[in-house]
């Protein structure tokens, strides 16, 4: 086979390949957690921070664990990563102020609706957090 129509093929092929890999970037959501299912839904109220995300979804998507944020004011989720570490879940993402982090850890306090704590940090603030499921 002369060289012009090896190249000829290798040039098609990766003309196929990149047109494939757009495709199926145009069809990946916006949010990674949609469409998948949620396994935990994390709201916080604070407010005075107004960089901090208002909710943090994670979610099951064909046995990887995904995650998103909505931060105020915006009407789209940011997609964050998840590593699970022993029994805590570590959930970062990139925000507008810099690295957000949370980890989060399930307690059983003996009551119907585990306690969940774990830290933060967001840029250069870092801070405790608790609350309870809602039933």
């Amino acid at each position: 086979m002369p060289t012009r129509h090896i190249l000829s093929a290798i040039a098609m092929a990766a003309i196929m390949i990149g047109a494939s890999a757009t495709t199926a970037a145009a069809q990946r959501p916006s949010d990674p957690a949609r469409g998948a299912r949620v396994v935990a839904t994390y709201r916080f109220d604070m407010a005075h921070r107004g960089a901090f995300p208002s909710i943090v979804t994670v979610a099951d998507s064909a046995g990887i664990l995904v995650a998103s944020a909505r931060m105020p004011g915006e009407s789209a989720a940011r997609p964050l990563e998840v590593t699970v570490l022993q029994s805590d879940v570590i959930v970062q993402g990139e925000t507008p102020s810099g690295v957000l982090t949370l980890t989060l850890s399930r307690e059983s306090q003996g009551g119907a609706r585990p306690l969940t704590t774990g830290r933060w940090s967001l840029g250069n603030e870092v801070g405790k957090l608790k609350g309870r499921e809602r039933s």
